[in-house]
């Protein structure tokens, strides 16, 4: 009979691959902390828009691509996910990068004549001479060479563009996963917690223009908590209230199924691992995690109604109304509509109880941000005639407030900066036209669909919340 030879496998070879993967998980967990790191405490840092504070966001970006390296050396291989949206990210580095690419006075007047027009008015026809025939340096770019009004804030863009790249791309590829997805919701809901139990603790008790009750902001528009401005804070709460009301909601998801007679299957129950409450069927009235999650939500969104942000609270409502729409239609049983109901109540009591005065008083302000002097509407008016300037390529990065002024004709407007449109999509047009618009607009789209396909796949399931 023919002998067949079976691979020998030694001490020292099963020994180097159980050590081999523990380093692999312990790589894979450092990388999933500093995310977690930088999720929770860049907002305690002033919402990270300090110069210093967003360097650290760089450094740690830096750590998790050396991390992702050494995973690979450990593994001998690089994994890569394919993902649409990283393609979408991929476009916008690209259109920063041909943006500060210098280009032949001919063609970049065929491809930007307005740009052109700018430069040759702009721009002296003679080169400048230094007294004492000091030697005049050279830029790079040439100045009137490139799409971009002012490379140095399109290169300051492009650097930030490239940071959220690298970031989405170590945690698609390393870190997305629904365990990682339940902890980030964990991570995001007890820290916006304490982001909103400080924003109102200071709001009662320390001067409006004041943050950590020592540190001055004169200048900025609306300092709530730790951020100089409210809106940075309200956008930041309302990614908290998606995270925490799945996570809330994962707790009482597919009780039909899992309560079945003969109970979730094997492979079911390893992968999505759902709380005990849930599994045993204790009611909502006595099961205090429950009770709790829910406090903390209601505390998050009242947090945004009184910091008194306009845009967040549009945002909070337009965001919830369409969740509900997706979510709740789909739930076969009524305790989530319980904990939906108990949640908006418990917001409204707390509104209620800080005073809901100085609420409707700011939110009866609404006509009055659009159509005031200084107002959306008029910044959207000045905003329309340089889309149609900067069709294609757009006018550069971070360069909206510089060529805001060139359809003003109010003289009485003439010292005001608006640095932003207060419309991302009608910035995007102006800064990168439709080559940086409609890569936006499916990115935008592509992470819809992903998400509504795994709200289909999982209705029945605790990861489907």
């Amino acid at each position: 009979m023919a002998s067949i030879a079976l691979p020998v496998v030694t001490d020292d070879q099963r020994r180097g691959a159980n050590s081999g993967c523990t380093a692999t998980r312990l790589v894979h967990g450092a990388m999933e902390a500093g995310v977690l790191v930088m999720v929770c405490l860049s907002p305690w840092a002033f919402g990270a828009v300090e110069p210093e504070h967003e360097f650290l966001l760089d450094v740690g970006i830096a750590v998790l691509m050396i991390l992702w390296g050494a995973r690979m050396l450990l593994d001998g291989q690089l994994s890569w996910r394919k993902c649409p949206v990283a393609v979408c990210l991929a476009a916008w580095i690209l259109l920063g990068v041909w943006q500060l690419t210098p280009l032949p006075r001919n063609l970049l007047s065929r491809i930007s004549p307005v740009t052109m027009r700018m430069y040759d008015r702009l721009l002296p026809a003679q080169p400048e001479v230094l007294p004492f025939a000091e030697p005049r340096g050279v830029s790079m770019p040439p100045a009137g060479s490139t799409l971009s009004f002012y490379p140095g804030a399109t290169r300051r863009e492009l650097g930030r563009y490239l940071a959220i790249l690298l970031l989405f791309a170590v945690v698609r590829n390393n870190i997305a996963s629904s365990a990682s997805l339940r902890r980030l919701g964990i991570a995001a809901l007890v820290n916006g917690s304490l982001l909103a139990l400080f924003g109102l603790v200071q709001t009662f008790s320390a001067d409006p223009q004041t943050i950590y009750w020592s540190y001055p902001a004169p200048g900025a528009t609306g300092v709530f908590g730790p951020f100089i401005n409210r809106n940075h804070f309200a956008f930041q709460m309302n990614v908290c209230v998606g995270l925490g009301a799945g996570l809330l909601l994962s707790r009482y998801a597919g009780r039909g199924q899992m309560q079945g007679a003969t109970g979730p299957s094997p492979a079911d129950a390893l992968a999505d691992p759902a709380p005990t409450g849930a599994q045993d069927g204790i009611p909502l009235s006595v099961d205090p995690l429950a009770l709790g999650m829910i406090f903390a939500l209601a505390l998050v969104i009242s947090s945004v109604v009184y910091s008194l942000s306009r845009g967040g609270f549009l945002a909070l409502l337009g965001g919830s109304a369409l969740a509900l729409v997706i979510r709740l239609p789909r739930s076969r049983g009524s305790t989530q509509g319980r904990i939906v109901l108990l949640t908006l109540v418990t917001a409204l009591g707390l509104v209620s109880w800080f005073g809901y005065d100085r609420v409707v008083t700011r939110l009866g302000t609404f006509q009055e941000g659009l159509m005031s002097r200084g107002g959306r509407l008029a910044i959207w008016s000045r905003a329309l005639p340089l889309v149609r300037d900067f069709p294609l390529w757009g006018s550069g990065y971070g360069t909206y407030q510089f060529v805001d002024v060139l359809h003003r004709s109010d003289a009485l407007d003439a010292g005001m900066i608006v640095d932003h449109a207060h419309n991302d999509f009608l910035e995007a047009l102006v800064e990168g036209g439709l080559a940086l618009f409609l890569p936006v607009v499916v990115a935008m789209v592509l992470v819809f669909r992903l998400g509504f396909g795994a709200v289909r796949r999982h209705e029945d399931r605790p990861l489907g919340g």
